[in-house]
């Protein structure tokens, strides 16, 4: 019988190469958890392990820009029209490394209040009103005493 694998000490180690790129990434935390509805944009601090290199953080199934530190902590900004209604947003990781892309486990990230609108600023000061007629200029009249000569 003929071993259909003549190497076999040569697919233990591509084996044990690709164990490590096929661990799949976990999220363990993330920071803030919650937020108040119509808050202005933020960074969103995810931790957890596995994490590629080229790892991108989503917010119900859209990509955010993620800046990776290691392998366990990835930042991600988060823009205020993404949390400006009260409710839950799914965030995962996807490891785009390698030949299959990962999703992670799902965690909530949970938008709170009433999502009213920002205060918004005032108006600007009305403009100053217009000059008195006869250019702005004001005559006026004086008289300066004369002094007397001795």
């Amino acid at each position: 019988m003929i071993p259909i694998i003549r190497y076999p000490v040569l697919l233990l180690g591509f084996l044990a190469s690709m164990a490590g790129s096929l661990a799949s990434q976990t999220i363990h935390t993330i920071s803030p958890a919650s937020v108040q509805a119509g808050s202005s944009d933020f960074a969103l601090t995810v931790n957890g392990t596995n994490f590629s290199s080229d790892a991108i953080v989503e917010v119900n199934g859209e990509p955010l820009l993620t800046i990776p530190y290691g392998s366990t902590t990835l930042k991600a900004l988060v823009f205020s029209e993404d949390v400006a209604k009260p409710g839950t947003l799914t965030v995962v990781v996807l490891n785009d490394s390698g030949a299959v892309a990962n999703l992670s486990n799902k965690v909530t990230l949970t938008v709170t209040g009433s999502g009213a609108p920002p205060p918004t600023t005032p108006p600007p000061p009305p403009p100053p009103p217009p000059p008195p007629p006869g250019g702005g200029w004001v005559k006026k009249e004086c008289t300066v005493p004369q002094k007397q000569m001795i």
